[in-house]
């Protein structure tokens, strides 16, 4: 007896404990065939019974087959449809090729069984269950693929279970789909790119259906990661997937619901958060204003006076009135009277009005004072001030101290941790999307989510610290036990034997071993799996708060209550030098191992430089106006991090000890910092009870090169590590970019520069200037290459493509040209030369070279085909010169500036304004895309650079 049984029922076999048996004992499992087995199944029944293949149609069948799961079937099929379009006893190509082969085959079944077999119901869910298994590729259904997809996400309902099964057999009995215990996958990814009924719905909304499927795999990845808050949908994300699930609600499933409902619920409830936050601190900001209040007192007073004695105008005017009454007689008096009534009526509400607006004026810019004079102290609350006086009144004071406010600005998110009062350590994750807080007030221990601002879960213990690996978590707890914690849900990893009597705890970089620091003054090494205790190290005599093993593991640093820093061979517990006996409250190594810093001394204020190998001290920095608790390098060492009793976290150049910036807005001691593992952020923890998390990307001067005597045009290199800066007395000279020296100095003097760029391989540097000339020079060498004449005006604007073939000149002699200089003979023949109706001030190509775009005098702005140098279209919309133009960084858009006092954003394909961006009070002389193409950057004569969203216009920040 042979029973064979495809692998989709396999399970129901379970149920029969004899076949169950047989099973286990008996099977043989057969895999798919290999081109031999193929072949044989092909050409053996034909010999059997007699009949011929046309040379060629074995190796076009199997060719067209390859070597899919449901390859057999297909083959079957097609091979009947060939052997009916026979030429005698031979089946032939012509016959196959008329047939539609294997692809007309695949195509042709799953036509009949979806049109004929199904019902309505069955044929929608059947639509849903194809487009589940398809791996959407390219803009065409054409390099879409197959996709496995199991039967939780395919039965969308509980209701419709039994017919998505039943369209589910259908398919697998017609060999369209393969399917196993609990998934299933088209059988041949021909029936994706030939079937025109799936194409057209692949085709109908692809955009929709990309958003579909990225939904669908971010719902399982959140039920992978135990539903994790950080992978919730939030933002346009959210947005752009309710509004799809609006128009298509039945084509989600269960899990993809519950997802939607989680990020919903999530984004709800960090919107009320955030609201309620904003509004604890606008209470703590309006009674702050309510002290600067009083300084307008007196303008409150004046504005009393003047109400008052309107008031008593008010009243002469009535009494007036009455006498006019009694005096009919006398009518020209009376008339008189009359008059005098209206006039000081209207002069005393005049008054009062003026004097009401003065009030809110002099209130408004009160405030804005106060958020100036607060930026050092706390820069939220600066925030919180100047938007509370442009809300009270528009003053140019207010919006200034607003756009100030913003830029000193650092902190990006406040965690609400522990009591006030206490000290709280803080702990990077590794991945950089948790940190670990704990306190020695209540003893807990808590992990927070960064992207939401949420405790994920609370365990016992202070003294809290990642693992290397960021799979576990060591803590002490109250009794002076290390207790060992899984980072990813919190519960205890029991270890064999018992840390004890420790107050402090650190892995070692590999994460095998563990420091602890004890009450006694010994320090102790352990394994970090077994509890065993390792080393012993002796010498101090005071309780040891801190321990570090340096980045290589050969040595440890310890900090103690007795005042010294002493570093230890961390193998054999040798105390290898007194680092400091100066009252040192912390240190840390740099992430090299070459030098140690530390914090304390006689005034409690200074940080010491050492070297590690010597000892020797480098340097001291002194900048902190109370004790500095804390002390940490960022992770390249560039930086170092000092935290005070002065409320405030300082930022070294740790090279120099140059101080950076300052990090303000505790309202209590700044106890512990730590830098994320990227170095982009940094958390600081406080007696206040927070945790805030900065922000450390650069937003502030980080260099200024004393370039030339007058300003003069400036261009980076691509890579930003070399400057080019020119004037016309001087020339042109070379910076390095990061440090601020001189590299190199070119003698191209005397004529007024009109603009200067490098290639982008950098090997070249073009400037133009008056003499109506560009010059090109080496950077490498400082040897001039090449001349470029051509123009008869001055030259004001040049620009480039982006593999350095071509360069584009623009005039006063209206002309703009462009010129192949991709070779080292450059002629004075341009490739094109481009007539203009006036000056042409601005040029730039599209991504691709492809467009060059130029800016006029008279307004206009002209789209050119660069590969035969013919006018493609004209913008048209601004009232003067426009002044630059750059091609979006998708190249569907242009964006423009003007001497008008506006920037425009062009569609490039239909030349429409899509919106003006107007708000400076000068001419605009340049703008840019930001390179993810989301903001627009314009500089103005008025003093003032702004940003802009690029999508809709919107001005989000000025710079003064």
């Amino acid at each position: 007896l042979v029973i064979t049984l495809r692998a989709d029922f396999y399970a129901h076999c379970a149920g029969y404990v004899q076949l169950r048996q047989a099973l286990a004992d008996q099977q043989e499992y057969i895999g798919a065939m290999n081109d031999d087995e193929l072949q044989r199944a092909i050409e053996e029944p034909a010999r059997r019974g007699r009949w011929e293949l046309e040379p060629g149609l074995v190796d076009l069948l199997l060719h067209d087959v390859g070597h899919e799961p449901g390859a057999l079937p297909l083959l079957s099929h097609a091979l009947l449809e060939t052997w009916q379009r026979r030429q005698g006893r031979m089946l032939t190509l012509s016959g196959y090729a008329s047939s539609g082969g294997v692809r007309g085959a695949i195509a042709e079944t799953a036509e009949a069984v979806f049109a004929d077999q199904f019902t309505s119901e069955q044929r929608t869910i059947a639509r849903r269950i194809f487009l589940r298994l398809t791996e959407l590729g390219d803009e065409t259904a054409t390099g879409d693929t197959r996709r496995r997809a199991t039967f939780t996400e395919l039965i969308l309902k509980p209701e419709e279970t039994d017919t998505t099964q039943t369209v589910l057999k259908a398919l697998a009995d017609a060999r369209l789909i393969i399917t196993t215990q609990d998934s299933a996958e088209v059988a041949h990814e021909a029936l994706i790119r030939e079937w025109p009924t799936l194409r057209g719905w692949l085709e109908d909304n692809r955009e929709g259906l990309r958003l579909h499927r990225h939904l669908t795999e971010t719902a399982q990845e959140w039920i992978n990661l135990n539903r994790e808050p950080y992978v919730l949908y939030r933002g346009a994300r959210l947005a752009q997937a309710r509004e799809w699930r609006s128009a298509h609600e039945d084509e989600t499933n269960a899990l993809e619901r519950e997802f939607l409902a989680a990020s919903i619920e999530a984004t709800e409830r960090e919107a009320e958060e955030r609201e309620a936050q904003r509004q604890r601190e606008l209470e703590a900001a309006q009674t702050l204003a309510e002290a600067q209040r009083q300084r307008a007192e007196a303008e409150r007073q004046r504005a009393e006076v003047e109400t008052q004695r309107a008031e008593e105008q008010v009243r002469t005017s009535g009494q007036l009135r009455k006498r006019a009454l009694f005096l009919a007689g006398a009518f020209t008096v009376a008339l008189i009277m009359a008059l005098a009534a209206l006039f000081f009526s209207a002069q005393a509400r005049g008054a009062a009005v003026t004097a009401q607006a003065n009030e809110r004026l002099a209130f408004s810019r009160e405030l804005a004072a106060a958020s100036i004079s607060n930026l050092d102290i706390d820069p939220e609350r600066s925030v919180l001030l100047a938007l509370e006086a442009l809300d009270t009144s528009y003053t140019i004071e207010a919006e200034d101290a607003l756009h100030r406010a913003v830029q000193a600005s650092r902190v990006q998110m406040v965690l609400q941790t522990h009591p006030p009062g206490a000290s709280t350590a803080v702990d990077f994750s590794p991945d950089g999307k948790h940190v670990v807080t704990s306190s020695r007030r209540d003893e807990f221990v808590k992990v927070w989510d960064l992207a939401t601002g949420e405790p994920l879960f609370t365990m016992d213990g202070h003294c809290a610290i990642y693992s290397p690996d960021g799979k576990r978590i060591a803590s002490v707890v109250a009794d002076g036990t290390v207790k060992m914690w899984d980072a990813l849900n919190g519960k205890e990893i029991l270890i064999p034997n018992q840390i004890t009597a420790t107050i402090c705890v650190f892995f070692s970089p590999d994460g095998l071993y563990l420091v602890t620091g004890s009450n006694d003054g010994t320090l102790r090494i352990w394994n970090a799996k077994t509890g065993q205790e390792q080393v012993t190290f002796q010498g101090h005599t005071g309780f040891v708060p801190f321990a570090f093993f340096s980045p290589d593991g050969r040595r440890l640093l310890s900090v103690s209550d007795d005042g010294t820093a002493r570093l230890w061979n961390a193998r054999t517990g040798e105390e290898l030098r007194l680092l400091s006996d100066d009252q040192v409250w912390s240190a840390a190594f740099s992430p090299d191992g070459k030098r140690i810093a530390t914090v304390g001394g006689i005034n409690e204020n200074n940080i010491h430089m050492w070297d590690a190998e010597t000892g020797k001290q480098l340097f001291m920095m002194i900048g902190h106006t109370d004790s500095i608790i804390g002390v940490g390098f960022n992770p390249d060492g560039s930086w170092l991090a000092t935290s005070g009793a002065d409320r405030k976290l300082k930022v070294w150049e740790a090279a120099t000890g140059r101080e950076l910036f300052a990090l303000t807005g505790h309202t209590g001691e700044v106890y512990a910092s730590d830098f994320s593992p990227d170095g982009s952020q940094l958390a600081t923890s406080s007696t206040d009870g927070t945790v805030r998390i900065w922000d450390l990307s650069p937003s502030h001067e980080s260099l200024t090169i004393s370039a030339h005597g007058s300003s003069g045009q400036l261009a980076f290199n691509m890579d930003g590590s070399r400057l080019a800066t020119i004037n016309d007395k001087e020339g042109i000279k070379l910076w390095d970019a990061h440090s601020g020296s001189e590299l190199m100095s070119l003698p191209d003097t005397g004529s007024n520069i009109g603009d200067l760029l490098f290639s982008p391989d950098g090997t070249r540097i073009f400037r133009a200037a008056d003499d109506s000339k560009v010059k090109i020079w080496d950077p490498a060498t400082g040897s001039e290459l090449a001349v470029i004449s051509g123009h008869t005006g001055p030259l004001y604007e040049i620009a480039m493509t982006r593999d350095g073939k071509y360069l584009a000149t623009t005039s006063a002699d209206y002309k703009a040209k462009i010129w192949d200089v991709s070779s080292g003979k450059i002629s004075d023949t341009p490739l094109f030369t481009l007539q203009h109706s006036g000056v042409v001030f601005s040029a730039a190509f599209n991504r691709d070279g492809s467009k060059l775009a130029t800016g006029v005098q008279d307004g206009t702005v002209i789209v050119w085909d660069t590969t035969n140098g013919r006018e493609i279209r004209v913008l048209r919309g601004h009232a003067d010169a426009v002044t630059e133009v750059v091609f979006s960084p998708d190249g569907t858009r242009i964006a423009t500036s003007s001497w008008d006092g506006t920037a425009k954003v062009w569609n490039v394909s239909t030349a429409e304004a899509l919106f003006t961006l107007r708000g400076h009070t000068g001419a605009v002389t340049s703008i840019a895309y930001s390179p993810d193409d989301k903001r627009i950057a314009t500089v103005s004569l008025d003093g003032t650079a702004k940003l802009w969203d690029a999508s809709t216009g919107e001005e989000y920040l000025t710079f003064f």
